[in-house]
């Protein structure tokens, strides 16, 4: 009995000798860095090209009023209290999204789904476009007071005083007073601003020519911390194509590993090819200046990107040489062993070679992953 139990024992230990054997060759093997075409070909399918379609509420003198923005005159564009007619006339954006999960999940920018407005840029826009309505107001008061002045005189030369048209043009007057008035008497010091979006997506390799290409998704969590610009969106299936690539974080595990597979990667963390320092080649996937660059005859097509870290990192940034243009926002910012080391967010502005990315490890507190 004895013996038949260290028959068995012996045999336990083979076995688990052959299976971390196994297990650290399999581990290795996703332990090698890869080539640029490499980490496109197995990643750009879970990214995804996002559109979003919004306008801004905001309330003022008791009216609720629709605005897309500020133009370059720095009043508000397309201001108007129809709500169909803003729906028509809403504002488009564009940026980059990837997968995190199987259920649906996707994560993206604060700004691509929630675009802000400064409420001091709006403000000043606002008052510029009362400020044109106040006179405009005036002029016209102005002008039914003068032909009040003719009317009057004129009666009196002629010795008829048309009193019913005298009454009309005082009260045109009188009315355009009382419109100025209420204009000089709107306050903006605490109007409040709402955006309402439209957000629906586009995969890799799809053909897209309106709105109704774009799968539609929900806005789940947004990131209430200034410098922490992320925010999740999940599909209304709430369920990931199958044949799309999930992400995962550079200290994380992707999909089902066993406990030898976890274990390994968590001695492996500080291997020197994944630490991040000053030098490190990075890559980027995303939609460069949105579908503009991305249509093909083939469908939509990212693109992928590489520089290298252009300071050591630290908690609060990464920035790199990665080269990238307007649509690249919540692109996935990857090491060359494929994982996300980052979420880019900004550029420089003035040149496209000095970028930054949100770190993996903020991204991960911000979706309560460990």
């Amino acid at each position: 009995m004895v013996r038949g139990m260290k028959t068995r024992m012996f045999r336990l230990f083979i076995y688990i000798f052959v299976f971390a054997v196994a297990g650290g060759t399999l581990v290795s093997c996703k332990e090698k860095p890869m080539g640029v075409d490499e980490i496109y070909k197995n990643d750009a399918s879970g990214v995804v090209l996002i559109m979003n379609r919004y306008y801004y509420a905001m309330n003022v003198a008791g009216a609720v009023v629709y605005f897309t923005g500020v133009d370059e005159s720095g009043e508000l564009a397309n201001l108007t209290d129809d709500i169909d007619e803003i729906t028509r006339n809403s504002a488009v954006a564009f940026g980059t999204g990837f997968f995190i999960s199987r259920d649906g999940n996707i994560l993206t920018n604060r700004h691509v789904v929630r675009p802000e407005m400064d409420k001091a840029v709006v403000r000043t826009g606002l008052a510029k476009q009362l400020g044109r309505i106040k006179s405009l107001f005036a002029a016209l008061r102005d002008a039914a007071e003068e032909q009040y002045n003719q009317t009057y005189y004129q009666g009196i030369y002629s010795g008829f005083v048309d009193d019913g048209r005298l009454a009309e043009l005082r009260e045109s007057f009188e009315e355009y007073d009382e419109t100025v008035g209420k204009i000089e008497n709107i306050d903006l010091s605490d109007i409040r601003i709402a955006v309402s979006c439209r957000v629906g997506i586009a995969y890799n390799g799809d053909k897209v020519s309106s709105p109704g290409d774009f799968s539609e998704c929900t806005v789940t969590k947004v990131s209430g911390v200034d410098d922490v610009d992320l925010a999740v969106i999940r599909l209304n299936s709430k369920k990931t194509p199958k044949d799309r690539y999930i992400f995962h974080f550079q200290s994380g595990t992707k999909g089902k590993r066993t406990l030898l597979e976890t274990y390994w990667q968590r001695m492996r963390r500080d291997y020197k090819g994944r630490r991040l320092k000053a030098g490190t080649q990075l890559c980027m996937i995303g939609f460069n200046h949105g579908p503009q660059l991305a249509q093909t005859s083939a469908g939509l097509k990212s693109q992928i990107t590489s520089g290298n870290i252009l300071q050591d990192p630290d908690d609060d940034r990464l920035m790199y040489s990665i080269p990238l243009l307007e649509g690249s926002s919540g692109s996935p910012v990857l090491n060359m062993y494929g994982d996300v080391v980052g979420v880019n967010f900004a550029k420089l502005q003035g040149t496209t070679s000095f970028n930054f990315g949100i770190p993996a490890k903020k991204a991960k507190e911000f979706l309560g992953i460990e």
